[in-house]
């Protein structure tokens, strides 16, 4: 699957964050870029604001005591 689209399918999931959907609160809005809580209107509240970046892919195991 390519990084694009697992960075939807993310943002498509966190979108369900609902009361609708039993969950306690409804996201109002959802940010593709950090933000901090400071520039954030309180009327977009509650709001998630993910990163994610493509990144190479390296080795790991729960048997490795680092990352190669």
């Amino acid at each position: 699957m390519a990084i694009n689209n697992v960075k939807n399918a993310i943002m498509a999931d966190l979108a369900t964050l609902t009361t609708g959907n039993g969950y306690s609160t409804t996201i109002k809005t959802l940010y593709k870029i950090p933000k901090f809580p400071k520039d954030v209107d309180v009327t977009k509240c509650p709001a998630i604001a993910c990163f994610l970046s493509d990144a190479p892919q390296d080795e790991f195991s729960e048997n490795l005591k680092s990352f190669k």
